[in-house]
């Protein structure tokens, strides 16, 4: 029996650097949130292996995909306690590598959610056990948008208001390449910045329009001042976008993805349109995408 699966990228609204941990690895805060766009994942009867391709419709399909045996779904598969591998996966990518939006990370979250919902998985601790693979990989575990702290394995689901999930849209700007999470982090640190301060503003797991917009209004990410500096192409998009009337307009984790939200179709419209011209003469690609969600 074959299962389809959609495997939704993210973006993070505001990314907030809190400390950094004994080993190195900085500790963030942020709200994730899974869109309409992203992978598709086929479950199929099998042996345990995992094949790669662009889909058709893949906004830049000009990356090298890792092969069977390096990839990280594959690492995941084998790493696998206890777990009976009679399935293959096919993925079909759509998502930019090294843009921020999840990717690879996405693809595990995804089918672990899968196994765990088909009680093929026997790890109590999977939100840490998952974590050694990628740090974004706990928040796919789940369907929701999440309050995402520590290294990225403290995940807290919210609940959304309806219509705040029915009146969001983001246009999203993809480019022909990825930037270097390490190479981010460690000029982060070599810039030895003061940490910015944790906060808590969704501690009863519940958004609405009202919460959702005043956390937006003072939301940033701490990396995006040097990703725009390390990369021109990014640094002019997000100056444009910092001109559109929207709620909110930034960097996707530590990039290469911008992306600006709107409460209203017309506006997203509208904005792409005008601004078309502009995308194409910076190379870069710009989509529609909603709130992804199961419920």
């Amino acid at each position: 029996m074959r299962k389809h699966l959609h495997s939704a990228a993210k973006i993070n609204l505001g990314l907030s650097i809190v400390g950094r941990r004994a080993d190195g690895y900085h500790l963030l805060e942020s709200l994730f949130w899974p869109l309409s766009f992203g992978d598709s994942l086929e479950i199929s009867p099998g042996s345990g292996k995992v094949s790669l391709t662009w889909d058709e419709s893949a906004p830049f399909p000009i990356f090298e995909l890792p092969d069977e045996a390096n990839n990280i779904v594959s690492k995941v598969l084998r790493a696998l306690p206890n777990t009976k591998l009679d399935f293959d996966v096919c993925i079909k990518k759509q998502i930019p590598i090294g843009g921020g939006m999840g990717g690879g990370s996405s693809n595990v979250g995804t089918l672990l959610r899968y196994l765990k919902s088909e009680n093929k998985l026997q790890i109590p601790t999977l939100n840490l056990w998952s974590c050694q693979f990628g740090a974004d990989i706990p928040f796919f575990i789940y369907d929701s948008p999440a309050w995402v702290s520590g290294v990225g394995e403290n995940v807290l689901p919210i609940k959304c208001d309806s219509q705040l999930i029915k009146n969001l849209y983001f246009l999203v700007v993809l480019f022909p390449f990825g930037c270097e999470t390490k190479r981010i982090f460690s000029t982060f640190k070599e810039l030895n910045k003061p940490f910015s301060a944790q906060t808590h503003p969704f501690q009863n797991g519940t958004i609405n329009k009202n919460s959702f917009e005043t956390y937006l209004k003072s939301a940033k990410n701490d990396l995006e001042p040097m990703v725009s500096e390390l990369y021109p192409d990014i640094r002019r998009i997000l100056t444009k976008l910092n001109d559109v009337e929207c709620l909110y307009s930034g960097l996707s984790g530590s990039g290469s993805t911008c992306f600006a939200v709107f409460d209203c179709l017309e506006k997203l419209q509208k904005t792409s349109k005008d601004l078309q011209g502009f995308f194409r003469s910076n190379n870069c690609k710009s989509i529609f995408a909603e709130t992804y969600t199961t419920h």
